[in-house]
């Protein structure tokens, strides 16, 4: 091509560089986006969502009979709205959308082929663990497609849940519903309060380990298979 024409002539690092674009520009024209715009946007703010909540309730106070809830309990109430709708439109992304993650590497538990791929990824971080680094990034991991599922399932729960407990207080407060729909809250909370935290570490550790930067995490442009982001130079 006129393009290999010309870096012919050029110095080695000139042609190293041109090769590196032409192979870049080959992927992003060959391979499908891998996750979406709408699919990053719904997880950068169901993760600023969730820590919202979180944070509030360890500082709010629920009403009571003896006085009303602070201002704490008003965002914290509010925020898991907000999740709730947050999260169900997570999940119609997920049942409509033509590209991307399909939604059984995403919910892999019903097939037996798909939960041995999970413990085959499993396996490979963890040996290179033992080697003393990280596995290399993969966006369509079996892995990291459940631990989307996971992450998503414990959230809409814990949504669901905390709605019923604030509903039930309303409409039913003298029965043991409200009781159980806040102890089941609460549960999920803790768990969502670990998933969290295990995320935002994996995003530190494959930021500061040269895997992956945190700018190409949080971008709410498209990005391809390999991890190219569509609105990158």
């Amino acid at each position: 091509t006129p393009v290999r024409a010309v870096a012919a002539h050029w110095p080695n690092p000139s042609r190293h560089l041109i090769r590196q674009r032409l192979a870049a520009n080959s992927r992003r024209a060959n391979v499908p986006p891998h996750h979406s715009g709408p699919t990053r946007f719904l997880h950068g703010t169901l993760t600023i969502a969730v820590s919202v909540q979180l944070i509030t309730s360890l500082i709010m106070q629920a009403p009571s009979a003896q006085h009303a809830g602070n201002g704490f309990f008003t965002i914290h109430a509010d925020t898991d709205i907000l999740i709730g709708v947050l999260a169900l439109m997570f999940w119609v992304v997920i049942a409509t959308r033509r590209s991307g993650t399909e939604a059984g590497l995403i919910f892999p538990w019903f097939r037996a082929d798909r939960r041995a791929a999970v413990s085959a990824d499993l396996r490979r971080h963890w040996a290179a663990l033992r080697n003393g680094h990280l596995a290399r990034h993969q966006p369509a991991a079996p892995l990291a497609a459940a631990s989307l599922g996971l992450g998503l399932v414990l959230v809409t729960i814990m949504a669901a849940t905390g709605i019923g407990h604030i509903v039930a207080m309303d409409w039913a407060p003298d029965t043991s519903l409200g009781d159980g729909l806040r102890w089941l809250h609460g549960l999920t909370g803790s768990l969502v309060w670990l998933f969290l935290i295990g995320h935002g570490l994996t995003a530190l550790l494959h930021h500061y380990t040269g895997e992956r930067d945190l700018h190409s995490i949080w971008s709410i442009g498209a990005e391809d298979a390999d991890g190219v982001h569509q609105d990158d130079p």
